[in-house]
């Protein structure tokens, strides 16, 4: 088929894997992305995207199967669009986002000396999400809590029992969408605007055990929203908190403006001997127990200089900041979400830590006054999956820290910014850091030196 279109068929020998989940074959000379297909597979694939020089296509068969395939653990599994590779066993899995990190370095960022990585496995496949946010949607049955069906942003599937979050977190979602149906209320539908109920929210405390819980909601009818969680709160010991979070925008977020019903609005985390306040929309790494093991190795990276200041960007509740002050004489941290700041600050006065400044505001708005304010030894940088804005690479670069600390949990804008940085600084460590099994998602550290 010499010019394939959407709904053709291809049969296809699968080469490489790319990241978001793909593997990569070529038809005739196209490169062709294949979700559900790993290499060494043949498949039969119907194409769904085609640009100019690639296309998209979805596995419909396979002729061929990798020795490492497996039957899914989530029934869902294929139509939700939360996993992307539990059809793979562990092992395969982590092999390939470790080759997709590689291949990223080689080919976006032309690093030719990329160092030999620490390869760090996640401890446990399932049940590890210390957040899950679920959509409310309706069916025949009634309404029901779920995820977006792949690529489909106004369909849902039923995801109550994700084995992604805690068990606990699967008995919550139950009870409250059993509650919703009793009640007799609707989901939002943000096609007609009617509707009450968004999503649900909750956040696990991988220290303590407990659980806080957000209803989004289109109006502020608080009775009706505190009485779905309250047989939750009757049932399960667990959950330490419940909240109403207020959107009455047409746009569909889980974010709003936050009333607390009962208990807390937050959970509390231990992360290397200091205790961090997380609440509903705060920023934290997703997987708790491999986050403390994510911290440890940046703390490594990052060395120790007690008469310097080091700068944390994209800080989040600053829980690399005041892991950092022990280290440094100051510690400035910059975030974009406010209520991400005001918990560090929270939590750092609880951890009777001094040393760090918080500063709310965009990376690439503050950065620059900072920059004039202090001189940083080390700039630490954890940004969001777009990486991090060319304005403020060349302002760290003309600032000339002595060390960089690169955490990104996207290979390919990784590689970018890595492509710019090492004009003037040296890789000298790397990391692959799995958080997320079952998905294709991957934390990688770099530790960079600047050149002399």
């Amino acid at each position: 088929m010499a010019n394939p279109r959407p709904g053709d068929v291809l049969q296809l020998r699968i080469d490489t894997p790319a990241f978001g989940g793909f593997g990569v074959a070529r038809h005739e000379g196209i490169v062709v992305f294949v979700r559900f297909a790993y290499p060494g597979e043949s498949v039969l694939a119907k194409v769904v995207e085609r640009k100019k020089t690639l296309l998209f296509a979805e596995t419909v068969e396979v002729l061929e199967a990798s020795p490492n395939r497996r039957k899914p653990p989530c029934p869902s599994y294929g139509l939700c669009g939360g996993c992307s590779c539990q059809e793979i066993d562990y092992e395969a899995q982590f092999a390939l986002k470790v080759e997709v990190v590689e291949d990223c370095m080689r080919h976006i960022g032309k690093i030719a000396d990329f160092p030999e990585p620490e390869l760090i496995r996640a401890d446990r496949e399932f049940g590890y999400r210390n957040k899950m946010e679920l959509s409310f949607g309706e069916d025949d049955g009634g309404i029901f809590l779920g995820q977006h069906i792949r690529g489909r942003f106004n369909k849902l599937i039923t995801a109550e029992r994700c084995l992604l979050m805690p068990e606990v977190g699967r008995d919550i979602a139950t009870s409250v969408s059993e509650a919703a149906r009793s009640a007799g209320l609707e989901a939002y539908n943000n096609y007609r605007d009617c509707g009450l109920l968004r999503h649900l929210t909750l956040r696990f405390s991988e220290t303590d055990g407990g659980v806080i819980a957000g209803i989004t909601a289109r109006s502020p009818e608080i009775d009706r929203i505190r009485t779905l969680l309250e047989p939750a709160r009757d049932r399960f010991t667990e959950l330490v908190g419940s909240s109403m979070v207020l959107n009455e925008r047409v746009g569909d977020t889980a974010k709003g403006e936050v009333t607390n019903l009962f208990g807390r609005s937050y959970i509390e985390e231990e992360m290397l001997g200091l205790r961090f306040q997380i609440s509903l929309e705060s920023f934290f790494q997703t997987n708790t127990r491999m986050a403390r093991v994510f911290y440890s190795k940046i703390l490594d990276f990052a060395g120790e200089a007690p008469n310097c200041v080091a700068f944390d960007l994209f800080s989040g509740t600053g829980t690399i900041a005041q892991i950092l002050s022990r280290r440094f004489a100051m510690v400035v941290a910059i975030e974009n979400v406010e209520r991400a700041v005001h918990d560090a600050r929270i939590s750092a006065e609880n951890n009777d830590i001094s040393n760090v400044e918080f500063i709310f505001g965009s990376v690439e708005k503050q950065l620059a006054g900072a920059i004039g304010k202090y001189r940083p030894e080390l700039v630490v940088l954890d940004p969001p999956r777009s990486g991090i804005a060319k304005s403020s690479l060349e302002k760290i670069i003309e600032c000339r820290p002595k060390a960089i600390v690169y955490a990104s949990c996207n290979p390919t804008t990784l590689a970018r910014d890595l492509a710019m940085l090492t004009e003037s600084y040296i890789i000298s460590r790397a990391a692959i850091v799995d958080m997320f099994p079952q998905t294709y998602h991957i934390e990688s550290i770099v530790r960079l030196d600047g050149k002399d």
